[in-house]
């Protein structure tokens, strides 16, 4: 998967929250960087957009939580747009 297929539906805005926040571990095509669970091209097939949300603020299984970083509105943007990837 190329980038440009990685990120099709995502604003600018979401791609720039990706950027920031989730590119170093999760890698520019959703590829996961640290091993097969941190890979997110097909992500919305193993959790649903409420599963991604609580991941996104939480963390757990070696990813730290986002929730005093990212905005609920951003969270839930990302993980809206991650829920699609099937």
């Amino acid at each position: 998967m190329t980038k440009e297929q990685a990120m099709a539906g995502a604003s600018d805005e979401i791609q720039t929250i990706y950027t920031k926040n989730c590119l170093s571990c999760h890698g520019g095509s959703l590829e996961g960087k640290i091993g097969p669970n941190t890979n997110l091209q097909k992500v919305g097939s193993r959790m649903n957009k409420e599963q991604i949300a609580k991941q996104i603020n939480q963390g757990g299984n070696g990813m730290p939580g986002f929730g005093g970083k990212l905005k609920p509105e951003e969270a839930e943007a990302l993980a809206a747009w991650l829920a699609e990837k099937k």
